[in-house]
């Protein structure tokens, strides 16, 4: 038996169990998505259009240049789609403003916005 087996009281046959769980377990894992294009659109989609209510239209606001303001109202929005494309199209920028932001600072969508960042790094 190695010195590793014998130092946490392990059989060498309970390793290759933990092995082949582990093995198992991966094959039921979703494969990792491919980078995420993070280049900015120049207009919200058409589809969230109807999230915006403020006055102006939804076509209106350009991008990037108006990435906060769109964040904000997307990220909003309790649609999962519409948070879920803020987080994936608008610049990390406008996102960390947001962020920064009370109602964004806490809970879920704090994490969700912290994982964009992650993204980046990959």
């Amino acid at each position: 038996m190695s010195a590793a087996l014998e130092a946490t009281g392990e059989s060498p046959g309970e390793n290759r169990l933990v092995a082949s769980e582990c093995v198992t377990a991966m094959a039921y894992l979703p494969p990792q998505p491919e980078r995420v294009d993070r280049s900015c659109p120049e207009q919200v989609p058409p589809k969230f259009w109807s999230l915006f209510w403020s006055g102006s239209s939804a076509k209106d606001p350009r991008l990037p240049e108006d990435a906060f303001f769109v964040a904000g109202t997307l990220l909003d929005d309790p649609d999962p789609v519409a948070q879920t494309w803020a987080m994936r199209c608008l610049p990390t920028e406008a996102l960390r403003r947001c962020r920064a932001m009370r109602g964004y600072d806490a809970g879920e969508i704090a994490v969700r916005i912290d994982m964009t960042w992650v993204d980046d790094i990959r």
